[in-house]
């Protein structure tokens, strides 16, 4: 006798009650955030990771988009939008470490947050910053370049 037994994954995200969830509403908080989310993980490698947030700038979710190498991490922006409006999002937060521990963002990291945020505007979304986290701290592209967002 035959038997066909068939597997499918699921994916499983758990989201905080509103309640008791996190307000991500200055640099500082999301620093914060992202020190200890980014410190579980390996920093031998670069990741690419997104804070979504609603209305009011409580946390819904910290996700792990990416992880590349130790010189590079490759970004799909049309997952990381998914995500987002799947979430429910109306703001979101990028982040990615250094491995190299510099915490100054490379022209990539500036052209890649400059495409986020159009297209983020294009799709009713608010790109809240871009941070870049190393071991000695955490570094805002907004607070440093904020003649690259869209006014």
């Amino acid at each position: 006798m035959n038997h066909k037994l068939t597997v499918k994954t699921i994916t499983v995200e758990y989201c905080a009650p509103r309640k008791l969830r996190a307000v991500a509403d200055s640099p500082r908080i999301a620093a914060e955030i992202l020190r200890r989310e980014f410190s579980k993980l390996d920093s031998d490698v670069e990741h690419f990771a997104i804070i979504c947030q609603d209305s009011r700038h409580r946390v819904i979710a910290f996700k792990i988009l990416h992880t590349g190498t130790g010189i590079m991490c490759a970004v799909d922006s049309a997952k990381l939008f998914r995500i987002a409006l799947k979430l429910g999002a109306v703001n979101f937060i990028v982040a990615h470490n250094h491995p190299s521990q510099d915490p100054l963002p490379s022209a990539d990291d500036i052209k890649l947050t400059q495409s986020l945020d159009r297209g983020a505007r294009l799709i009713g979304l608010q790109l809240s910053d871009h941070f870049i986290v190393t071991e000695n701290g955490v570094y805002s592209i907004r607070a440093n370049h904020s003649e690259i967002f869209t006014k």
